[in-house]
């Protein structure tokens, strides 16, 4: 797979941002997204899910065919 490995940690400063799919990726990790009410990260390399307080107003989380266990 292809892709982003990371997204920049300026992501976490996008007040504005709702809805995020990054979906098909090779992210490990994701900086902390406050505004964000659903995120998809199916079809990554993710091995645990990440600290979800970064995430609080997250209502959508896909993280479907990943590395956790």
């Amino acid at each position: 797979t292809l892709g982003l490995r990371q997204l920049p940690d300026c992501f976490s400063s996008l007040n504005s941002l709702r809805s995020l799919s990054l979906d098909l990726n090779s992210l490990t990790s994701l900086p902390p997204m406050k505004s964000l009410k659903s995120l998809s990260i199916s079809r990554n390399h993710l091995n645990e899910l990440p600290d979800m307080v970064p995430f609080s107003s997250l209502l959508s989380l896909d993280v479907s065919i990943n590395d956790i266990t």
